[in-house]
């Protein structure tokens, strides 16, 4: 990887500082930010959103600080020798504390020390914080201070330009979850799934799996950070155990930037302007990206995967410095780091496994290695010892509440059936006999087309990928010219990730958001030297303005999407009304007693969540069939995903032909109450999805023997189940 070995960025940190006529670090990186937000409520006409944000904004902002502290202490053990301007500094140092606050959780979180209102658990929550805090301050201080790395980022011209997308984060970020962004369905899966499992452990006190969810027998590291965010507030209101979260995991998307800028810096070749030209345009590159936005401002999880990836390549890039740096690193050490990174990644979503770790080698083994083939042998073994101690309290917990450390892959535990593992796996491949060229036109409209042209099915099409596909291959092609063996290694990577994204998943275009690691990375390399370089200071300003110009057009894409998603431009949604909203956005969720009533008297739909809080008889009990974006009822309905079935597919199971034992089994179990998503169920079973036992005729059969009394806007039914 002889790109690598002559990508140092050298100079007295002393001399980095007196080269940018800017404010001290700390006030940099906060003026950066205090910008986004104040772009942020521009966008939206009020500052209400961002209020209603504001506690959990301080949680999230905790939580990430005491990541960044605890970062510090294990890049300084791991990686002494690398200086505080060292282009890889900031987002080792963010990757690594993200990566061991994240295991810290995902243990303490299963031995029952998160959640609950009040009380020791939430002292704990915040006494766990403590160290990482403590380290953020630094007592050996030089004239660049500790904060150089990311000084340096946010000093350069440049990286101003990625303002445009950060203020659709803060502005998207603070919305309550069910109202942005069409392609996620109102964020959809973080109603049902990101957020409902942590609030579900945060009222037990423990992460367990639940036989409702399979999706809880996941290793969920991000949704662990999520219970400790929760257990900080201490209080079980959704709308402030939803925005800590949501921007937490906008604050990951931030630190995946500057990790990706540090890639792209090391990739960059020799000179200091040079790699803090790509740093900065690394970054500018991975926020201009609309999918990182979109999927960065919602409560889930690939942000931190995105880090992670980018944290192994930082790991690695230092051993392969050939300078200085690597005499104190040794690749045992390099090897620890890069595993506990990919443990990290396959944590926070299991994809990564594909997507990230073995892209990550395919880099690696391209790119040539200190020492040859048996030193690779040797780091690989450290790094699969390091990954799996990362992942060992996810395989014990599992194993201990499902009978099986690999459920649901194991094809057994938690007393599922033959059907509902083939159907599980099912949903999560490609259809049945769809072939290596529908594989690949899959790809052609889901990476390089999206949002252009016709639609390939039914769902929201949108240019979230941008141009970013063409972008990164056009910049791997300039970077061959200039060191072949990085570019070479970088699409070897790619390539690795867009064959498994083809082979191994259902073939959507969120799932192929870890590509933009090495492509944003060849963009930030590749555009390096024309921002950096020039024979006088005018050609070196004209470049650097051309670039600036460049960069800050691709900052405005997710813009563009903001401004054509269906969700956010209805002049009748709730985007377009906000002003109007004013503080009533914080309960837009769980809704009102006045509105949930107001809507129930003229006979229209309403909300699950506001039926279940307002209109639901004091001791009622409602179940849901359809119905799994509950978390913003307060108290929380019994339910399943759709591979695990709800109260209606078990009674069905146990009495297929005999609809009235059905409606008697469900009111035996204490509901009074069932929630029928007709619309739901529909479209699960055009999709293969749905519990074969849930039929049309059995469905209806059941429900024509209760009595309707509400209508739901997802397209469902509530009824009431009569009494015997």
């Amino acid at each position: 990887m002889n790109g690598l070995r002559e990508s140092r960025a050298v100079g007295d940190p002393s001399i980095a500082v007196r080269a940018f006529t800017v404010p001290a670090p700390l006030v940099q990186v906060a003026a950066m930010a205090a910008v986004a937000v104040v772009a942020g409520i521009a966008i939206a006409g009020t500052a209400a959103p961002a209020a209603s944000a504001a506690a959990g904004a301080v949680v999230a902002v905790a939580w990430f600080g005491s990541a960044f502290g605890l970062g510090r202490l294990v890049r300084f053990a791991l990686f002494p020798a690398i200086r505080r301007d060292h282009p890889a500094h900031a987002g080792l140092t963010l990757g690594l504390g993200v990566a061991v606050l994240l295991w810290v959780d995902v243990t303490l979180g299963s031995l029952g020390a998160f959640g609950g209102a009040g009380g020791w658990r939430q002292v704990l929550a915040w006494a766990t914080l403590v160290p990482g805090l403590l380290f953020l301050g630094d007592p050996r201080r030089t004239p660049a201070g500790g904060w150089t790395g990311m000084r340096a980022l946010a000093a350069l011209p440049l990286a101003w330009c990625a303002l445009p997308a950060l203020a659709v984060l803060a502005f998207a970020a603070t919305l309550p979850p069910g109202i942005a962004w069409a392609t996620e369905f109102g964020g959809y899966d973080a109603l049902s799934y990101h957020l409902e499992l942590p609030r579900t452990w945060f009222e037990m006190r423990r992460i367990a799996t639940l036989p409702s969810s399979v999706y809880s027998a996941f290793p969920n590291f991000v949704e662990a950070a999520f219970l400790h965010c929760m257990s900080l507030l201490g209080q079980a209101a959704p709308h402030g155990l939803a925005m800590a979260p949501q921007v937490l995991h906008a604050l990951l998307g931030v630190a995946a930037a500057v990790a990706v800028g540090g890639v792209a810096a090391m990739l960059a070749g020799p000179g200091t302007h040079r790699a803090r030209a790509a740093q900065a345009a690394g970054f500018v590159a991975l926020l201009g990206v609309p999918w990182v936005i979109v999927t960065g401002s919602l409560a889930y999880d690939e942000m931190a995967v995105l880090l992670m990836a980018a944290t192994a390549m930082l790991a690695w890039c230092a051993r392969m410095d050939g300078h200085e740096d690597r005499r104190d690193t040794p690749p045992a050490t390099v090897s620890v780091a890069v595993g506990l990174a990919l443990g990290a990644a396959i944590g926070a979503k299991l994809t990564a496994l594909g997507m990230v770790a073995l892209p990550f080698a395919a880099w690696t083994i391209v790119g040539g290695t200190v020492g040859g083939a048996r030193a690779l042998a040797r780091s690989a073994a450290w790094t699969t010892v390091a990954a799996g101690a990362v992942l060992m309290p996810w395989l014990i917990r599992n194993a201990a509440d499902t009978g099986s450390a690999l459920f649901p892959f194991s094809w057994s535990g938690l007393g599922w059936t033959a059907e509902q593992f083939a159907r599980f796996t099912a949903g999560h491949a490609a259809p049945p006999g769809t072939g290596f060229a529908a594989r690949l036109a899959a790809l052609w409209d889901h990476a390089f087309r999206e949002g252009f042209g016709p639609a390939p099915d039914a769902d929201p099409w949108l240019p979230q990928w941008g141009v970013a596909f063409w972008a990164g291959s056009l910049a791997l092609a300039v970077l061959a010219r200039r060191t072949p063996r990085a570019a070479l290694a970088l699409a070897a990577m790619l390539s690795a990730q867009l064959a498994f994204w083809m082979f191994a998943t259902h073939l959507k275009a969120r799932f192929l958001l870890p590509c933009a690691v090495p492509l944003c990375a060849a963009m930030g390399a590749a555009l390096a030297p024309l921002a950096a370089e020039g024979r006088t200071r005018g050609v070196r300003w004209a470049a650097g303005a051309a670039c600036a110009v460049l960069l800050a057009a691709w900052s405005l894409q997710p813009a563009w999407v903001l401004a054509t998603d269906p969700r956010m431009n209805d002049p009748r949604g709730v985007v377009a009304n906000l002003p109007a909203l004013g503080d009533a956005i914080a309960s837009l969720g769980p809704g009102t007693a006045a509105d949930a009533t107001a809507l129930s008297d003229r006979g229209e739909p309403l909300p699950l969540a506001w039926f279940a809080n307002w209109r639901l008889p004091p001791g009622a009990v409602l179940a849901c069939e359809g119905e799994a974006d509950v978390f913003w009822c307060i108290d929380a309905p019994r339910w399943g995903t759709v591979w695990n079935g709800g109260p209606l597919a078990q009674a069905l199971r146990a009495h297929p032909d005999d609809p009235g034992a059905a409606v008697a089994a469900l009111r035996t179990t204490g509901i009074t109450h069932l929630a029928v998503g007709e619309a739901t169920l529909a479209r699960w079973e055009r999709a293969g999805w749905l519990d074969p036992v849930l039929t049309p005729e059995r469905i209806r059969a059941v429900t024509s023997r209760l009595k309707p009394v509400a209508r739901t806007t997802s397209g469902g039914t509530i009824y009431e189940i009569p009494a015997p």
